[in-house]
């Protein structure tokens, strides 16, 4: 009956002209229009994608593509969309004209969709010589809720058509060959030229015969991707669509990067290894800068005049929403160190949607680059944190250490500029230090099963966390000993688990197989992660070669370890 009801108000969609019509939010969406290839000879084939950016709650719609049946004609079924849910209840149709009309909906009560999404695609087979354009005239959005809305974009891409003489336009003179597409490939690296839409967006939209010859050529394990601006012209960012079919079947660890200015995005080509999956078909990644009013004041403060970026990506027109190990992207942005700045204190924000700033902790800086790998697409901009304390003379060895957590608030100092690098850590601080470092979050609605950590206790949603994800297990007598001090063997247990949780890999690879002198020491259930870490370098002895494992560890070890666990 859904489906009856849903055939009938998308008829009446194509013939009512003066249908009720309800505003988008204040920020509507913007149409263009990519086009696979900008000069082809006569019998090659072009491909057109009609694209949105900024859709709320979309539901159904409907396109309307004009073009000259004289120099070019639809091929196959014509419109195709890879958007996921939607039907066309109407068969899409090639009108009198060069009018072709499609239709999408999604059946019963499935959620609208949101973003930049890749509507439609057509292709079309060059006829005869000439300059075919095509041009989105029209467009109807239906939203969740039964709100239409009719745009008139009326946008246009054009191909330039050449005989096989190499001649074009409407007289048979033969003319110079069409110049090469802005596309070169060469040792796996793919530079394209991108022609900048009203917003300023350059759109790229490779085809599958420059992946294959960027995969034949590449020198290295890295596929890099560069997006160039027109001479002289500028662009706020790019959208650029990278076809990933012919990644399918290759081997090996093969990465993708795409790069605009100084940003670039870093993500694995293989299918199930990160954002792709078996079957996808296109990947779209989008990096903008962000204009200044749409930044807080609060924000432009801390990030002190660098530009914010908005890094997005889509398979098959879905926004990928997390990140992670299991979608893994890195994220790099070269940055020049201002006069007086160190390294290490270099960091980079999260502007949420609220405006407020998130530190990302993972951030490295290397050789005039910061990476991270971010939780999820957003807003990032580089900054710098300036943080020292007066008391680290002593533990000179652990300055750089202490002072990159600091600026990434892993950890905190104890107040008048002091940090406190010798002081014992307790169970509970180290347990909170661990769960800030790894960002993850504490669930207030966890229940405690110690019978000494009370709902009141500071570290009662840490600790009650920790035990719920299998970091910490507690003591025999039920307790978990909060207060007490933590031992360095009970720190590198809690940080085994932890690496495990988080599904974060311990290299023993470069191991030197030596063992502590008071190896024996050691209790039994700390054995194992003692000899991971030491193995992979995380942890360390002392000069006499001994391990201490009941000796307490203090701030400045704490942060060592903690340092090393995010490999800054």
């Amino acid at each position: 009956m859904k489906k009856r009801i849903s055939t009938i108000g998308l008829v009446m969609l194509l013939l009512c002209t003066l249908w009720p019509t309800a505003s988008f939010a204040a920020q509507g969406p913007d149409f263009y229009l990519s086009i696979s290839k900008s000069k082809v000879t006569v019998g090659n084939q072009i491909e057109v994608e009609v694209r949105a950016r900024n859709v709320q709650a979309m539901v159904a719609y409907e396109l309307n593509l004009s073009f000259d049946p004289a120099l070019a004609t639809p091929v196959g079924s014509s419109f195709t969309t890879n958007l996921s849910g939607f039907s066309t209840i109407v068969n899409p149709e090639l009108l009198s004209g060069g009018h072709l009309r499609a239709v999408y909906t999604k059946l019963g009560n499935a959620a609208g969709d949101n973003g930049d999404l890749v509507l439609g695609k057509v292709k079309f087979t060059a006829n005869t010589k000439g300059n075919a354009a095509f041009t989105l005239d029209q467009i109807k959005i239906g939203q969740t809720g039964d709100q239409w809305a009719t745009y008139a974009p009326n946008v246009q891409a054009s191909v330039q058509i050449a005989s096989s003489n190499g001649s074009v336009g409407g007289d048979s003179s033969p003319e110079p060959e069409p110049d090469k597409e802005p596309v070169e490939v060469k040792d796996g690296a793919i530079t394209a030229i991108g022609k900048a839409y009203g917003d300023g967006t350059l759109v790229v939209s490779l085809s599958p015969e420059d992946i294959a010859e960027a995969i034949k050529s590449a020198k290295s394990d890295t596929i890099t991707i560069e997006v160039k601006s027109e001479p002289g012209t500028e662009a706020e960012g790019t959208t650029i669509v990278i076809p990933v079919k012919e990644l399918a079947s290759i081997s090996g660890n093969l990465e993708l990067a795409v790069k605009w200015g100084r940003v670039k995005v870093r993500f694995p080509a293989k299918a199930n290894e990160g954002v792709i999956v078996a079957g996808s078909q296109v990947v779209e990644v989008a990096i903008h800068s962000v204009n200044e009013p749409e930044i807080p004041d609060s924000a432009k403060q801390r990030i002190k005049g660098d530009i914010v970026f908005d890094i997005d990506i889509k398979v098959d027109g879905r926004d990928v929403q997390t990140f992670g190990p299991d979608h893994p992207v890195t994220v790099e942005i070269d940055y020049t160190p201002q006069q007086g700045e160190k390294t290490h204190q270099l960091i980079v924000y999260r502007i949420m949607d609220n405006g407020e700033l998130e530190i990302v902790k993972n951030v490295k800086y290397e050789q005039g680059v910061l990476k991270f790998q971010p939780e999820s697409s957003g807003r990032y901009a580089a900054a710098y944190v300036d943080v020292s304390f007066t008391d680290l003379n002593q533990t000179a060895w652990a300055r750089t250490m202490i002072e990159s957590l600091a600026a990434r608030e892993v950890l905190q100092g104890v107040g008048q500029d002091r940090f406190a690098p010798s002081r014992i850590v307790t169970r509970a601080e180290f347990v909170e230090l661990l769960l800030n470092a790894l960002q993850l979050k504490e669930s207030s609605s966890a229940e405690s099963s110690f019978a000494d950590v009370d709902q009141d206790d500071w570290y009662f949603d840490a600790v009650t966390t920790a035990s719920m994800l299998g970091i910490v297990s507690g003591k025999s007598d039920g307790s978990f000993g909060s207060k007490e001090e933590i031992s360095r063997e009970d720190m590198a247990v809690m940080l085994s688990r932890a690496f495990q949780y988080a599904g974060l890999a311990i290299d023993t690879s470069h191991s030197s197989g030596q063992t502590f002198s008071d190896e024996g020491n050691i209790a039994s259930y700390a054995q194992e992660a003692v000899d991971r870490l030491f193995a992979s370098g995380i942890i360390q002895g002392f000069e006499d070669g001994s391990f201490q494992p009941k000796a307490s560890a203090t701030r400045a070890q704490a942060a060592a370890v903690i340092y090393k666990l995010l490999n800054l």
